[in-house]
C-alpha cells in the first residue's frame, strides 16, 4: 500500500484494490497493531471480502471451492448482522451500506446462479469462466474513450467507433503482456484478456448438490469461527438467514444439521472445540443471570466468573 492509494486516491485503479486485499498487506495489518478485537476486525473483513472477489478472478481453482469462499462471505455477513440485532446497535452505522449489501448479495447469487446454468440448462459442458461474466469490457471501452476523448460525449463515441474497434482488436491479440501492480494510480488494468494456461478441463467440472451442501457447512463453520476470534458467540445458529437452499432435500437436511450442531462438528480440532466450550460458558452465565430472586453475593460470584471467562478470551487473542 501506498500513500497515494489513500491520500488523493484514483478511484478507478484497479491496482490499488489488488493490493488492499493482498497477503502482504493482511499480514502488515496484523503484525503492526497490538492483538486486539479491533486491530483483528480489518484484515479479517478484508481477508472475507477479498475471498468472494477471488472466488471470480482466480482462473486456477476448482468452482467447489468458490461455492465456498461466497457462501463464507454471505454467512459472514449474516452473523454481523445477528450480532448488531442481540447487542442493540444500529445497522446504519455498525454495518456496511445498504447498496454494499445488496451488491455482495447479487455478486453470491450470481456465481451460484452461473454453476447451476452451467451445470444444468445447457446442451454440452462447457467452461465457466467468471471473470469474464462482468462489466470488465465496458469498463475497457470507457477507459479507452478517455484515453481518446477526456470529456466525451455521445457524439464522440459514435465517431470513434471505428479507431475503438482498431484497439480492441489490438488489446485481444497482445500476448505476453506483464502488468506491474506496483504502480499508482495507474487507471483501469484489463486481464480478462489473459487466457494463458487456463485449467479448461477443471473450469468444465461442476459440484453436484450434496458437495454444495458440504461447503456450506463448512462455510458456516469457518464464519462462525472467525466470528469467535472476534469475540462474538453466536448461540443462535437456527436463524434462516444462513440457511443455503438446494434442490436435494438430503443435501438440505445435512446443511442444517451442521449449522445447528457447530460445536459438534469442531470437536475434532482442539482450538475449535475451546471455542465451542467457551461460548457454552459465556450462554450459562448469560441465562444464570436471568433468574430470579439472585441475593448479592451470587451476583459477584457471576461478576467473578464473567471476568475470568473475559481473561481467557484476552488470553486467548495474546496467543494468537
Amino acid at each position: 500500500m501506498y500513500w497515494r492509494d489513500v491520500d488523493r486516491l484514483d478511484r478507478q485503479d484497479d491496482r490499488a484494490a489488488a493490493r488492499l486485499f493482498s497477503a502482504s498487506f493482511l499480514e502488515f495489518c496484523i503484525s503492526h497493531e497490538k492483538v486486539s478485537y479491533a486491530s483483528v476486525a480489518l484484515p479479517v473483513y478484508l481477508f472475507v471480502l477479498g475471498e468472494l472477489i477471488d472466488a471470480y478472478e482466480n482462473r486456477h481453482i476448482p468452482h467447489i471451492d468458490r461455492v465456498k469462499m461466497v457462501l463464507h462471505m454471505r454467512f459472514f455477513k449474516a452473523i454481523w448482522k445477528s450480532f448488531l440485532e442481540s447487542a442493540g446497535y444500529p445497522k446504519l452505522r455498525y454495518f456496511i451500506s445498504a447498496n454494499a449489501d445488496d451488491i455482495i448479495d447479487t455478486l453470491v447469487d450470481g456465481l451460484l446462479g452461473l454453476i447451476y446454468i452451467y451445470r444444468d440448462h445447457l446442451d454440452q459442458s462447457y467452461p465457466l469462466l467468471p471473470w469474464m461474466h462482468g462489466s470488465k469490457a465496458n469498463e475497457h471501452v470507457f477507459g479507452l474513450l478517455r484515453s481518446l476523448v477526456t470529456d466525451f460525449t455521445m457524439l464522440d463515441v459514435l465517431h470513434l467507433v471505428p479507431k475503438l474497434h482498431v484497439r480492441l482488436m489490438a488489446a485481444c491479440r497482445a500476448k505476453n503482456i506483464k502488468i506491474d501492480f506496483q504502480r499508482m494510480a495507474a487507471g483501469y488494468s484489463h486481464t480478462y484478456f489473459d487466457a494463458n494456461d487456463l485449467p479448461l478441463g477443471l473450469l468444465s467440472e461442476f459440484p453436484s448438490d450434496d458437495e454444495i451442501a458440504g461447503a456450506a457447512g463448512a462455510a458456516f463453520n469457518e464464519a462462525n469461527a472467525l466470528w469467535d476470534l472476534l469475540g462474538y458467540y453466536d448461540s443462535d445458529t437456527s436463524n434462516s438467514g444462513y440457511s443455503v437452499h438446494v434442490p436435494q432435500s438430503s443435501a438440505q437436511d445435512e446443511d442444517d444439521e451442521d449449522n445447528n450442531h457447530d460445536c459438534d462438528a469442531k470437536a475434532s480440532d482442539d482450538s475449535a472445540f475451546k471455542n465451542c466450550d467457551r461460548r457454552l460458558l459465556r450462554n450459562a452465565l448469560d441465562s444464570s443471570r436471568q433468574v430470579p430472586g439472585l441475593d448479592s453475593h451470587a451476583k459477584a460470584r457471576l461478576d467473578e466468573c464473567t471476568y475470568a471467562a473475559a481473561c481467557l478470551d484476552i488470553t486467548d487473542q495474546e496467543r494468537m
